[in-house]
């Protein structure tokens, strides 16, 4: 992400519920079941995984949006079509996503 996503729910620190808090965003921004259990790795983290970022707590969040906020990095089992914003900001401008370069495996 180059904006975090703020999760969809309460997260209680625990990272089985973060990440399925995380896959329930990608639903709810228009992916299909298929897609997101095509997740092939998933990460998130307070600071971001590019060069710039700030730490995604640091962002303001905008007025009635609350949540846990986190940068993200995935990667889709197939190529996934057009703009990607994710979480309960992505109509605010959080949770938006940019291609990165290819990483050796």
């Amino acid at each position: 992400t180059v904006t975090p996503v703020v999760l969809p729910g309460h997260h209680d620190g625990s990272a089985t519920k973060a990440e399925r808090l995380l896959r329930k965003a990608f639903l709810h921004a228009g992916l299909s079941q298929d897609q997101v259990d095509a997740i092939v790795e998933l990460e998130w983290n307070d600071v971001g995984f590019r060069r710039g970022l700030g730490r995604a707590r640091d962002y303001a969040l905008p007025d009635k949006i609350s949540g846990p906020r986190f940068h993200v990095r995935v990667e889709f089992g197939s190529p996934i079509v057009g703009p990607l914003a994710v979480g309960s900001a992505r109509h605010r401008g959080l949770g938006v996503f940019a291609i990165a370069a290819q990483r050796e495996r």
